[in-house]
């Protein structure tokens, strides 16, 4: 779990890298693109973290 963790964590940073290369003057469906995924890795880390919660 802890790996998984780690892995999306990583993969969050470098999503928001991108946007903050991206800048406001983006693609507009490119930014959406991205800033979904970014929604959607962090749903996934908090729900890993809700998991994670629960086996303790």
């Amino acid at each position: 779990m802890r790996v998984r963790q780690a892995a999306v964590n990583h993969r969050i940073t470098e999503v928001q890298g991108t946007l903050q290369r991206l800048g406001q003057r983006a693609d507009p469906a490119h930014l959406a693109a991205v800033q979904n995924e970014l929604w959607v890795l962090q749903q996934y880390a908090q729900s890993l973290q809700t998991q994670g919660a629960a086996a303790l």
